[in-house]
């Protein structure tokens, strides 16, 4: 039995599973936060009993699209009982009210997420971050090519058939947003933008952790291991051009994470 530690939204975890964990979180991420090559649901937010239904579809072919192929080889020399006691997940799920929407959102879910938690092709914003007037804004600026930039052509198939009023009733968003203070950094954040957003909310090239959601430290030690080659996986080549040219205390005071 392995025993694996897990800090889970500041509250720790104990997983005792069969299966190796490890591999699961160079793609899921630590905490299992990330949408696995920014398509995957996001596993902290399913419930044990939808993790172990998926694991177990992965391994029958019965689960999944594009990730089939290579979760397959990822489970399929777990018995199912072992697939369905890894203790990943959560206990419960809090299920949210369904959306009044002008238009279809089924086609929306499948790249946004049922919950629209994820970044579409590891490149959109997170549209439940977004307020409703972001959206709206967001759909029509689709519609009439004014908004967007690698999703223009994808979005306009998916909006051109409503009329702008439907785009500005779908229910999607939030009412109102909190603007976070401006960060004061000791480094050029405009780059670091270009990838992780505005509010450092996307999962960078759909492979990163989510910047807001990381503590100082863990900035901190990942920017750090970054410049010395000790962080990172794929990230690595990409993040120390971005940071060699930094001290080690303009590193550490970047003013990133909460």
């Amino acid at each position: 039995m392995k025993k694996i530690t897990l800090g889970i939204l500041a509250c720790i975890t104990i997983l005792t599973a069969e299966v190796n964990i490890e591999s699961c979180k160079s793609c899921h991420g630590v905490d299992f936060e990330k949408a696995a090559l920014g398509k995957s649901k996001i596993v902290k937010d399913m419930t044990k009993s939808e993790v172990s239904a998926a694991l177990i579809g992965y391994k029958n072919g019965t689960y999944g699209d594009s990730m089939k192929g290579i979760m397959y080889s990822n489970v399929k020399m777990y018995t199912n009982k072992e697939l369905s006691t890894t203790g990943i997940g959560s206990s419960e799920k809090i299920q949210k009210k369904g959306l009044k929407s002008s238009i279809d959102l089924t086609s929306c879910k499948g790249c946004h997420g049922v919950d629209f938690e994820k970044a579409a092709l590891g490149k959109s914003k997170i549209v439940r971050d977004m307020t409703k007037s972001e959206v709206s804004a967001a759909l029509i600026g689709y519609k009439n090519g004014t908004y967007g930039d690698s999703m223009k052509g994808i979005m306009y198939q998916n909006v051109k058939m409503y009329t702008n009023k439907e785009l500005s009733t779908t229910g999607i968003g939030v009412n109102n947003v909190i603007h976070a203070e401006p960060i004061k950094s000791s480094i050029d954040l405009t780059s670091c933008k270009g990838c992780h957003g505005v509010d450092f909310e996307k999962a960078s090239l759909g492979s990163s952790k989510i910047v807001r959601d990381m503590t100082k430290e863990e900035v901190i030690e990942a920017l750090l291991g970054y410049k010395n080659g000790t962080y990172g996986g794929s990230m690595k080549g990409v993040m120390i051009e971005k940071v060699k040219n930094y001290t080690d205390e303009e590193l550490k005071t970047t003013g990133l994470g909460k």
